[in-house]
């Protein structure tokens, strides 16, 4: 019986992207459960969305999705991405990017399109509209 079919097949289907999934070893079989599992992940297209953590003591393994840790842990995290989305225009137009033509391409993945432009407000953005002007340049000496 191949170490796969042993410790890792069983719990291959328990998996999921909500919770993570603890599952007992015996200690000296740990690591070489760990290293099953990642080629597992591997194979199955998975890699990526998963951690995988040893508990030693307890004689277990922790497949965690990743996704869970990403998740901010409070509603503080709001000011933390306007500040990186501050950063990220400022950035751009220091660079030399007008800023008319980076917010009609501009996409930061997970971060809401209206947050994007309520901060290049802040930093004097006027707007798409078609008498928004010739202003295309944002305030950018009060980098925060």
């Amino acid at each position: 019986m191949s170490i796969y079919s042993e410790m890792v097949e069983p719990y291959l289907g328990l998996l999921t992207e909500e919770e993570p999934l603890v599952v007992d070893y015996p200690c000296e079989r740990l690591l070489s459960a760990k290293n099953a599992w990642y080629s597992a992940l591997i194979k199955n297209g998975l890699g990526g969305l998963f951690s995988i953590r040893m508990r030693p003591r307890e004689g277990q393994l922790v497949i965690e999705p990743l996704a869970l840790k990403r998740k901010p842990a409070s509603s503080d995290a709001e000011p933390l991405v306007k500040r990186e989305v501050r950063r990220t225009l400022i950035r751009f137009v220091e660079g030399g990017t007008n800023i008319n033509e980076l917010m009609k391409t501009i996409d930061l993945g997970d971060v809401p399109r209206k947050l994007v432009e309520e901060v290049a407000r802040e930093l004097g953005w006027r707007g798409e509209s078609e008498n928004a002007g010739d202003k295309n340049t944002i305030d950018t000496s009060n980098n925060k």
